[in-house]
């Protein structure tokens, strides 16, 4: 699939490559497809250097910044002028800032703000997948259990939690399965956690919620360990087998030590079970699952479809929402589900996104409000290095998404150029 995607391309960029033409800003008309050429991308105000003209108002501001002539794709511009014949003279959403300088300001903003953000978010997640391992050995080991540990690091994300209109996602480097487990159940405890909170939990509810979350495969241990809980491909039938006991056990052992709540073991043993009834073990339907096993069961179904330490079973965040409902929906509570997609918003972020003009971009941000359909996006832009790239929403890129890649469908330079690591971490963010 990888190699296809890249001959298209490749064909798509020489086709182009023919076709271009220099020409007068007096000639451009709308729907031409040009380039900016004869300014450095840092040195002009527009918020792309190649773009699809999309008005009249646009080819008057190329005059007024002084640049007299362009590069023009012409194969592209012939196919573009027909849908957008009827638009001239119509005004779009800006696409230019008021100076280089203020563009330069923005892309210093994102650089603080968002890559810098990943440290911080890196360290977040590493502390919470660090805190799992500490709980699980202290159970297995008869120990004192150091929930007071989780407390804290609960207090300190729950204002994140009630007053995040974000979610951003970090690529996080992982070594081995051990650690893709570790990082999936802290994963699955942010996400349940921001979802507790969508959904009008008290706090408590979501703290405990949260804590089920992150120990709902400690059973996994007594199971066969990553090799049966990490693998993605057919089990053997001793192998599923196996698998499916690991909710049963993680409960006893919780159970064991007298320290957590019923709540919470209810939330690890009914994680698997599924409002028809089709799930295990007990083969629950309905509102006899506990919420928070109803809420684990969505958001961990999510992030193992969407995460694997292996890149080519990783699927694209806004294909497992979108087959999580139209597939699958039978097995979720419906207000739960409608409240996650609503949460992670119609592209969440780590979404691959190919745009109707061949671009290639990343949701870096979701919504959680009424603008998810207009997403922040960052194009992979080979001109650009990765440091001076700015990014902008869908409306502002003047262009729509055509579809979701997978990320085994991105090329690995482009990839690398929208996040570092294939393997996505969440945390709220205002």
């Amino acid at each position: 699939m990888n190699r296809k995607y890249r001959k298209k391309n490749v064909a798509e960029v020489d086709a182009a490559l023919i076709e271009q033409i220099a020409v007068s800003i007096e000639e451009l008309h709308v729907g031409d497809h040009i380039k900016i050429s004869t300014h450095h991308w840092l040195n002009h105000p527009f918020l792309k250097s190649e773009f699809i003209i999309n008005s009249r108002d646009q080819i008057n501001a190329l005059k007024d910044y002084g640049i007299t002539d362009v590069i023009r794709f012409s194969s592209r511009s012939a196919l573009n002028k027909k849908s957008h014949n009827e638009t001239e003279g119509t005004t779009r959403p800006s696409f230019r800032l008021s100076s280089s300088d203020e563009k330069k300001a923005r892309i210093k903003a994102f650089v603080d703000n968002y890559w810098n953000g990943h440290k911080e978010i890196t360290k977040k997640l590493h502390e919470l997948a660090s805190l799992s391992r500490q709980i699980k050995d202290a159970v297995f080991k008869k120990n004192s259990i150091p929930l007071h540990t989780f407390d804290h690091f609960y207090q300190d994300t729950a204002p994140l939690l009630k007053t995040s209109s974000r979610l951003i996602v970090s690529g996080i480097n992982i070594h081995n399965e051990s650690d893709a487990t570790r990082l999936h159940c802290a994963n699955v405890s942010i996400l349940t956690g921001l979802l507790g909170h969508n959904l009008g939990w008290e706090d408590q509810e979501v703290s405990d919620a949260m804590l089920a979350a992150l120990l709902h495969d400690v059973g996994g241990e007594l199971v066969g360990g990553a090799k049966v809980m990490r693998r993605r491909r057919a089990r053997t039938h001793a192998m599923e087998q196996a698998y499916r006991m690991h909710p049963k056990k993680g409960a006893e052992v919780l159970a064991q030590t007298g320290a957590f709540s019923a709540n919470v073991i209810a939330g690890v043993l009914q994680h698997h079970e599924r409002m028809d009834g089709s799930g295990w073990p007990g083969k629950l339907m309905g509102d006899s699952i506990h919420k928070y096993a109803r809420a684990i069961g969505i958001t961990n179904d999510y992030d193992l479809m969407v995460n694997s330490f292996d890149v080519q079973l990783c699927e694209s965040p806004h294909t497992v929402l979108a087959t999580m409902f139209y597939r699958f929906r039978e097995y979720y509570d419906a207000q739960f589900l409608a409240t996650f997609i609503r949460t992670l918003g119609v592209y969440p972020a780590g979404s691959f996104v190919q745009t109707a003009d061949a671009r290639v971009g990343m949701v870096i941000a979701s919504a959680t409000d009424n603008t998810s359909t207009n997403p922040q996006l960052l194009f992979y832009d080979a001109e650009i290095a990765r440091d001076q790239a700015l990014p902008c929403s869908l409306s502002e890129s003047g262009t729509t998404i055509s579809r979701a890649l997978a990320p085994s469908e991105v090329p690995e330079a482009v990839r690398i150029y929208l996040l570092p690591s294939h393997v996505l971490g969440y945390y709220p963010t205002t």
